[in-house]
């Protein structure tokens, strides 16, 4: 998972609701190959052309696998912080 995630980022993507239910095992065709892990559900991904600066009106992702600084507002109820490159990892640890 982490070398996928890795790779993600490389490439300027940010997955944005990683978890669990985001993580397929696929088993080789040979059942004595280790198994293929990839990730999935891209619906919320962040490509390197996406803004990331665009005010948040909501959570984006899992509530459960989101960074803590991802739900901290401002006295006016307008979220503080944005996703990025440690959020992901976040989710993933």
């Amino acid at each position: 998972m982490a070398s996928g995630l890795g790779h993600l980022h490389r490439l300027g993507i940010l997955h944005r609701d990683l978890k669990p239910a985001n993580i397929l095992l696929k088993q080789r065709d040979n059942n004595f190959s280790p198994l293929q892990v990839l990730i999935s559900d891209f619906g919320t991904a962040a490509g390197p052309g996406t803004p990331r600066t665009a005010d948040r009106s909501g959570t984006t992702g899992t509530i459960e696998y989101s960074a803590p600084e991802l739900l901290a507002t401002a006295e006016d109820g307008a979220f503080q912080h944005r996703h990025s490159f440690r959020t992901d990892i976040w989710s993933l640890g």
